[in-house]
């Protein structure tokens, strides 16, 4: 199956934003073709849109995926780099992929195990630096 097969699992709050995920899921399938699940999430570990996951995955890989993302950029701050590129887990049946897609948003793609990982990598950081301006998460305000 394609991303394109499935639809978003994740409530959207802001106007316009179905349309903008359906876009990017739709570019992830076209240039990562081997892709079987997506999700875009705020870095505090909000999910803002999942495609093609496990039934009720969507908040535990947001979770995980946000200390991921955390520990990334503390990393490449540490070194003198203002954010990290990608970072890649590779597990007994997939890989995922977790890179920034805008300030305050990371990208979270799955692929199989056997999939072309250098391909994957590097089409998912070019679509996710496309959709960078569009893709990012304010901070949440107190109380919310």
């Amino acid at each position: 199956m394609s991303l394109t097969d499935y639809r978003n699992t994740v409530t959207v709050v802001g106007p316009g934003e179905e349309k903008q995920f359906d876009t990017l899921r739709d570019q992830l399938a076209e240039n990562v073709p081997e892709a079987t699940g997506m999700l875009l999430l705020a870095t505090d570990g909000l999910a803002r849109c999942a495609y093609g996951l496990p039934d009720d995955q969507d908040d535990t890989l947001a979770a995980a995926s946000s200390g991921l993302a955390s520990l990334a950029t503390g990393v490449a701050k540490a070194l003198g780099d203002s954010r990290f590129k990608h970072v890649n887990i590779t597990l007994e049946t997939h890989h995922m992929i977790v890179t920034t897609c805008g300030e305050g948003s990371a990208l979270v793609v799955v692929l199989p195990l056997d999939a072309r990982l250098g391909d994957a990598l590097r089409e998912t950081v070019r679509v996710a630096a496309a959709f960078r301006p569009r893709m990012g998460t304010e901070p949440r305000k107190a109380g919310s």
